[in-house]
């Protein structure tokens, strides 16, 4: 496992091994004055690469820093539903994207509740224009993302209608807001009994696959 990138850290790593002291006479090269002493050889041209170097870790860690906040969006009108936490939609240039609800896992098709969870999802987002706000695909080629209809969480209708669980294992892909609004959501469906909560010993869909 790679160690990980700091801000320090990267200041540290552009620091040269001279504590970053450029030699006068190159100073004075570059203020267009003279020096009666000459620069060792070779190091004004150390000292320009030092400065390069220096810039492009600059760069690359201010590109490390937004990249970690950065997310893309992707708009369509929603004309498919898969099941409780899969939809397809239609971008504005017909392209077919298959959107995987970021943050929840729904009972699969077979399982109870399947239909009822894939039924209200299409009632919330079927024919509907949607925002899907996304940083990476899954392994099927899927976009995982965060759906909104009017601005409304469409993943987190789901938890609150006792029809999705909060998938807690990728729960560290979620911002922490949206964490807590998903864990406590949960707690609220498991207390009030909606949804799959009727059932005394539900089955999470992960389990359910595995079998």
């Amino acid at each position: 496992m790679g160690l990980p990138i700091t801000w320090r850290g990267l200041r540290k790593a552009a620091a040269p091994t001279t504590a970053g002291v450029t030699h006068p006479t190159c100073s004075a090269a570059r203020r267009g004055t003279h020096f009666n002493s000459r620069a060792p050889a070779g190091k004004c041209e150390n000292d320009r690469m030092t400065r390069q170097l220096r810039r492009l870790l600059t760069l690359f860690g201010l590109a490390v820093l937004i990249g970690s906040a950065w997310a893309d969006e992707l708009i369509g009108r929603v004309v498919g539903i898969a099941d409780g936490d899969t939809l397809t939609v239609l971008t504005p240039d017909y392209r077919k994207e298959r959107i995987r609800l970021s943050g929840i896992d729904a009972p699969e098709k077979r399982q109870a509740f399947g239909q009822v969870s894939k039924q209200h999802l299409s009632d919330l987002a079927y024919g509907k224009a949607i925002s899907v706000v996304f940083r990476k695909r899954d392994r099927y080629q899927r976009i995982l993302g965060k759906v909104f209809v009017n601005a409304a969480d469409v993943g987190l209708d789901q938890i609150r209608s006792g029809l999705a669980w909060h998938y807690k294992k990728y729960e560290r892909e979620q911002s922490p807001e949206d964490r807590v609004a998903y864990a406590r959501a949960e707690e609220k469906a498991r207390a009030e009994r909606r949804g799959l909560w009727r059932d005394p010993k539900p089955v999470p869909p992960w389990a359910f696959r595995r079998h």
